[in-house]
């Protein structure tokens, strides 16, 4: 979504606001793939816009990366939540490096934090997410959530991530999905298992996706999806996994994508 669908203003713009809606009309499934939760995808573009997309805002998903999916009608079909003990660890990993007042947690009720500061509350103000909920810290560490972010800055990011990985369990991953945000999911999950959950439910499969992303959370799906497309901003990770490569998303490249689709769907259906 961010960096994609997404201008760097964080706004859909019309174009591909029009196009999610018309590759609908012509029978193509369009689906949102992100790293964000459903109201926080909601909340950000607005849910009238999101609603000229997706029909009473009842549709397909793949949230916080893999871990929550929704079917055709809205329903939920998967929800994948962070171990305790898991979770437990991490906590304490970031406790000993320094970043505990930085954690945020996700599920589907909302974000939590133990502080509000600039970094928690970047991604509320900057691009439109839930407002976070502050909470006691113990609360934090027995809840559930399906990811726990880590914002800063380019340069310690890089440093966190260097610093927190060894000491993480085998049931939690780390993904970059934003230069200065580093998160925690649960392994084994990806944007390309919320794929291969949705295929299974709609009955296709993964030669009929055409995927498009720009950044590390998006390559595994990339790598498995029938045609991958990466927009022009995309991190480099990004473009190695994708086959083609199209304008930035600032010029509104998935409307471009999503037009190509249908000009091919066209040629298709007209030939005798």
């Amino acid at each position: 979504m961010d960096g994609t669908f997404l201008n760097s203003a964080h706004k859909a713009s019309a174009p591909n606001v029009a196009a999610f809606a018309s590759l609908r009309k012509h029978g193509i499934i369009p689906v949102v793939a992100t790293g964000r939760p459903r109201q926080s995808v909601i909340g950000g573009i607005g849910r009238e816009v999101y609603e000229q997309m997706v029909p009473h805002g009842k549709g397909p998903g793949i949230f916080m990366n893999g871990s929550v999916v929704y079917g055709l009608s809205g329903e939920l079909l998967y929800e994948k939540h962070i171990e305790q003990s898991d979770l437990e660890q991490l906590l304490k990993a970031l406790e000993r490096t320094g970043w505990r007042e930085r954690v945020c947690g996700y599920n589907e009720e909302g974000i939590y934090c133990e502080e509000e500061n600039e970094f928690n509350f970047r991604l509320h103000n900057e691009y439109g997410e839930p407002r976070p909920m502050v909470v006691e810290g113990c609360q934090i560490s027995t809840m559930k959530f399906s990811k726990v972010i880590i914002n800063g800055t380019d340069e310690t990011i890089d440093k966190l991530r260097a610093e927190l990985e060894p000491q993480l369990s085998s049931g939690v991953k780390c993904v970059r999905p934003l230069t200065w945000n580093l998160e925690v999911i649960p392994a084994g999950i990806s944007k390309a298992t919320g794929m291969q959950i949705l295929l299974d439910h709609v009955g296709l499969t993964r030669a009929n996706v055409a995927a498009m992303g720009d950044s590390e959370n998006d390559v595994e799906m990339l790598k498995k999806a029938g045609v991958a497309i990466v927009v022009g901003n995309g991190t480099d990770v990004a473009k190695r996994a994708a086959l083609y490569q199209t304008v930035s998303n600032d010029e509104s490249a998935f409307a471009q994508v999503a037009n190509e689709l249908l000009l091919a769907q066209a040629h298709c259906t007209s030939k005798p």
